[in-house]
């Protein structure tokens, strides 16, 4: 029988936020066309890394590029 390969958890880390970058993809997709199948396919792998293999929600990088930033913030002052 051939011996069980580890995988550290760095790597199950990528596949998560590879799959919440999808995630992101497919839902824009399903606002258009109202087929959910993806969406909720990828939800369930997300929540399944999460709690069998102890991945966590983090900013994916598209999510950290359309953030402003605290400069942005500042420049654009405050109305009241």
């Amino acid at each position: 029988m051939k011996e069980a390969k580890v995988i550290p958890l760095e790597k199950v880390q990528e596949l998560r936020n590879w799959a919440h970058e999808q995630f992101f993809t497919e839902q824009h997709y399903m606002n258009m066309s109202g087929d959910t199948r993806s969406v909720n396919v990828l939800q369930t792998l997300m929540n399944k890394l999460d709690w069998e293999f102890g991945t966590k929600y983090e900013k994916t990088e598209s999510q950290i590029k359309y953030e402003p930033s605290k400069e942005d913030d500042i420049e654009q002052g405050s109305l009241f």
